[in-house]
Parts: C-alpha cells; structure tokens; sequence
C-alpha cells in the first residue's frame, strides 16, 4: 500500500483545501451518494489552471460498509483507467482522517 501511495503522491491534495472547497463538507454541497459514502461538490485552485477548477469529491464513510484497502483500490483504478461512462481521477485525493 505504501508503494501506491508514493506513486501517487503528485495526486494527492491538501485535507484543508478540500475542507474548504465543500465549506467544512457542508450538506449544501452534497450532489449524490456512491458505495463510499457522499459526493460533494466543490471548486478548487490548482497551480496548472487558471482560477478555480468545478471538482467532485468523494468521501469515505465506514458506515457504507467500505475501509481504507478498498478506497485505495478505487483511487488506484480511478487514476489510470479510461472510459466514456466514468470520471477519471484527474485531479487528486486526500488520505487524512477527518473528525
């Protein structure tokens, strides 16, 4: 699991910055609900764009039933494969724990 996390370390995004994008992961910004618990929606800042980027961010919650080995594999499959009826991880993740 270490190896894939070092992989894709130019992936990852700050925990603060997705906070801030959700404001605090506010029920107001939640637009569905996946096998990993809720999708919000959000926009955020990323050195090769200009301005904010509209983004999708996914959030574990355990209580779906999924744990950390699973959300990796996600990431894992989301970050390199391609198809026309999904979004690709083309941005990044977060793997701090949130209280």
């Amino acid at each position: 699991m270490a190896s894939f996390l070092t992989e894709l370390k130019h992936l990852e995004i700050k925990l603060e910055d997705i906070k801030s994008a959700t404001n605090n992961f506010d029920e107001k910004n939640v637009i569905g609900h996946g096998g990993f618990g809720k999708v919000y929606e959000g926009k955020l800042a990323f050195p090769h764009s200009e301005g904010e980027i509209l983004v999708a961010l996914k959030r574990l919650d355990r209580k779906y039933g999924q744990g950390d080995p699973e959300f990796y594999k996600e990431i894992r499959f989301l970050s390199c494969y391609r198809h026309e009826n999904l979004i690709s991880l083309s941005l990044g993740f977060a793997t701090k724990v949130v209280r």
